[in-house]
C-alpha cells in the first residue's frame, strides 16, 4: 500500500493487488485520519471494492464525490463531511461500570 499526501488536502492510497477485505480496512484506517473536508483517494484492482465503499459509506460520516475505472484499476474518491463526537461518559456512568465489575456474594 503507498499512501502520500497532495495539494489541496487529498490523501492518496493504491491497494492495487489486495484481495478483500484489505482495500477496504486501509481505506477506513486513512479516512479515519482525516478531517473534516479533506479527502481520500483510493485506488484498488478488487472488483469487491464497488460493494465495500457502497457499504462504507452508507450512514457514516463520510460521502462518495466520483468513481471510476481505469485500465483494469478502480478509483474512488470519497470526502470527510464531519467528524463523530466520542459519547461524553457521565459520572454516574462510570460508578455503575464499577458497581457492576464488584463480585456479588451467593447467599
Amino acid at each position: 500500500m503507498k499512501r502520500k499526501q497532495e495539494a489541496l488536502d487529498v490523501t492518496y492510497i493504491d491497494t492495487s493487488g489486495l484481495h478483500c477485505p484489505l482495500p477496504i480496512i486501509n481505506c477506513k484506517a486513512s479516512l479515519d485520519k482525516l478531517n473534516t473536508g479533506e479527502r481520500l483517494l483510493l485506488k484498488a484492482t478488487d472488483v469487491d471494492i464497488f460493494r465495500e465503499i457502497s457499504l462504507l459509506v452508507k450512514n457514516t460520516e463520510y460521502v462518495l464525490l466520483n468513481s471510476w475505472k481505469d485500465k483494469g484499476s478502480y478509483f474512488f474518491q470519497l470526502e470527510r463531511i464531519f467528524m463523530r463526537k466520542k459519547p461524553a461518559r457521565s459520572p454516574s456512568n462510570k460508578f455503575q461500570d464499577f458497581i457492576s465489575t464488584l463480585a456479588m456474594p451467593a447467599f
